[in-house]
């Protein structure tokens, strides 16, 4: 496991029931973690190739 410290130009990004985010390979993310409580957390992981992306 890597835990990263403080990356340049870092920003939140603050989910609520019903958003979802994502992620490319590039992106440094900080899972899990707690605004202002503790809470479940559905996480669903998907992974599509880069390819898709591409400008067709």
């Amino acid at each position: 496991m890597l835990f990263y410290q403080d990356v340049a130009d870092e920003s939140w990004l603050t989910m609520r029931p019903g958003n979802f985010a994502v992620f490319f390979p590039q992106d440094v993310h900080r899972p899990a973690c707690i605004n202002q409580r503790p809470c479940a957390i559905r996480k669903v992981v998907v992974k599509i190739p880069l390819a898709s992306f591409s400008a067709r």
